[in-house]
């Protein structure tokens, strides 16, 4: 699992595996470059800050930085590089830096904007892009960073280490809801998502209700039944709830929990079939948002109602 945490410490004297700098197209050095004496470097591998340009210089005797190693990554045009381009930035590099153990970068600082903001989506960007759904790989090579460390200025500390708090929930809830929608729908069939929510409302402290196949008959559910009345397996609606704002009306949230979605009758051909597992995604978001949700803990009331059915024409 990975962490997170913001710190005030100068580029050249976090230690870190690897610190990540942004380079301009120009070249034009980011933050922190210009210390590292690192620029000419650059320039010298005929590098020219494009987007994905990329240069790798682990530590030597006499070099300036802390780190053990320093990342030049290119990422366009200054005019162009806002907060999703800065996230999307640093979730293409975070899969090959792994290895590092521990990656410290300044990219939030190039960004213009609300501090809490930038320092959250960089975050956000190391730890997703380092994501990997590997259940059932018998071994397993991949490496995803241990720690992840945003660097700001010191009257930045505050906001800055609230945002990379909340980036550690939304990493997790997301990595969670990822694993939900990438598992193969024979492992993932209706009451298998409820005893996911179950599980999760148990240990975030969210109150839960999974209505069975007889409930809802009882209560007249008939959409629900009748998208899942082919399958073997029956369907479950499940209902969450959080209450952080006393009686104050509450906020409604669901989302489409197709476990699998044959096409009924119309049966879809091979391709189409093949991602059809992902039908589920609607409801693996909310119950992410969740689980989320009861980790902030907002001032706010929330339910969330889920259906979840296999779609199948019998037999399944």
């Amino acid at each position: 699992m990975t962490t997170f945490s913001f710190s005030t410490d100068a580029p050249l004297a976090v230690k870190a595996g690897v610190l990540i700098l942004p380079v301009f197209q120009g070249p034009e050095f980011g933050p922190g470059v210009k210390e590292t004496g690192l620029e000419q470097a650059y320039r010298d591998a005929k590098l020219t800050g494009k987007k994905g340009e990329s240069l790798l210089v682990t530590k030597r005797n006499g070099d300036r930085f802390a780190s053990d190693a320093v990342l030049l990554h290119g990422v366009g045009e200054r005019r162009d590089f806002d907060v999703p381009t800065m996230r999307k930035a640093l979730g293409r590099v975070a899969p090959s830096i792994g290895r590092f153990g521990h990656a410290a970068t300044t990219f939030s600082q190039a960004v213009q904007g609300d501090v809490g903001e930038v320092s959250q989506a960089a975050a956000e960007g190391l730890g997703l892009g380092g994501y990997r759904f590997d259940r059932y790989k018998s071994t397993n090579d991949h490496k995803p960073l241990k720690k992840v460390t945003v660097l700001g200025g010191k009257a930045d500390a505050k906001a800055g280490r609230k945002a990379v708090r909340s980036a550690d929930v939304i990493v997790d809830a997301v990595a969670w809801a990822r694993d939900l929608v990438n598992t193969p729908a024979g492992d993932m069939p209706p009451a298998e998502l409820a005893r996911e929510a179950q599980g999760m409302a148990k240990a975030e402290g969210l109150t839960c209700k999974v209505w069975t196949e007889a409930e809802l008959k009882k209560r007249g559910f008939g959409g629900i039944l009748g998208v899942g009345q082919g399958s073997v397996n029956p369907p479950r609606l499940i209902e969450l709830s959080y209450k952080g704002a006393g009686g104050s009306a509450p906020i409604a949230l669901t989302g489409k929990g197709i476990a699998f979605d044959s096409g009924g009758l119309s049966i879809k051909d091979a391709k189409g079939m093949e991602t059809m597992k992902i039908d589920m995604g609607g409801a693996a978001s909310i119950l992410a948002t969740m689980k989320v949700i009861a980790r902030l803990k907002p001032k706010i009331n929330v339910i969330a109602a889920i259906p979840s059915a296999e779609n199948m024409p019998g037999g399944a």
